[in-house]
């Protein structure tokens, strides 16, 4: 953990501070959140500025429902998870 590197702790210390003391736990999550919702921002950057692999990254996350490849059925005894794989079929490969 970079944080513990710069601050010249041992992780361990880091979660030893965590279990003892739930206003640092909450300090601690709420950084990480800040350093996430400022990564999530980076990412949305460059995926509008021209990557495609984060763009399809970015939407699964935020419109699973609608972007992502499995899908939980459920009904019977157990639930039923599909796959779904998209290929694009040209004019040319059909015959």
């Amino acid at each position: 953990m970079a944080a513990c590197q710069a601050e010249r702790i041992h992780r361990s210390t880091y979660y030893a501070w965590r279990a003892a003391d739930p206003a640092f736990a909450a300090r601690a999550d709420d950084a990480i959140e800040a350093g996430t919702d400022e990564l999530e921002e980076i990412a949305l950057k460059r995926a509008i500025t021209g990557s495609d692999t984060l763009l399809i990254f970015l939407l699964k996350a935020r419109r699973p429902e609608k972007y992502r490849e499995r899908h939980t059925i459920q009904g019977g005894d157990k639930p039923v998870e599909i796959t779904i794989t998209r290929r694009v079929v040209r004019p040319e490969d059909r015959g």
